[in-house]
């Protein structure tokens, strides 16, 4: 039997690390961005 595609599974899994790498990179920079913004609204208010 001859397997030509033993790796397939692997680069699947590297590309969902660095999909997830990605979005914690992401949130992180978010959360330095909007931090002030979110200070500023005042309690009680949904918007």
């Amino acid at each position: 039997m001859d397997r030509k595609n033993i790796n397939r599974g692997f680069k699947k899994l590297r590309v969902w690390q660095d999909a997830v790498s990605l979005y914690v990179l992401a949130c992180k920079i978010s959360v330095i961005i909007l931090r002030p913004y979110l200070l500023c609204i005042p309690p009680g208010r949904d918007s």
